[in-house]
């Protein structure tokens, strides 16, 4: 029997597991989930039940397809493996920590990598996309 509270079950949980919360922000949390398969640990983010206003669905919709349409197009674009607009989540791969790599790396090679960053930065935002942290 299941009774219906507070919290609604998330439907994104017939198809993962959580594991633990990786981290929030303004409107979304952050989960490291996995599914059935080997080697299948992903992050999902999903946009917070409480405070789903017509603009924030718009605006992570549109997060959803801008990925979905330039991950293949532009260097740096995490891809996105599943996703529900209906429901507002989606999962792509863990993005590793720039420490694992910075103290493998030369100060040249931290310099080249800061300045592909901005490289792209101004990229995208040039095109009217929203760089996020």
């Amino acid at each position: 029997m299941c009774i219906m509270g507070k919290s609604k079950a998330k439907k994104w949980m017939l198809l993962y597991t959580e594991i633990y919360k990786l981290g929030e922000g303004g409107n979304a949390d952050v989960y490291l989930v996995e599914d059935n398969k080997p080697e299948s640990r992903y992050a999902l983010k999903e946009l917070r039940s409480n405070n789903r206003s017509e603009e924030k669905k718009s605006r992570f919709i549109s997060e959803i397809q801008i990925a979905i349409d330039n991950c293949d197009l532009i260097q740096g674009i995490i891809p996105i493996i599943s996703y529900s607009m209906d429901d507002y989540w989606y999962t792509m791969p863990i993005a590793k920590p720039v420490k694992n790599f910075i103290n493998k790396k030369s100060l040249n090679e931290i310099i080249d990598g800061v300045c592909s960053y901005v490289k792209h930065s101004v990229h995208y935002m040039t095109r009217g996309y929203i760089i996020g942290t």
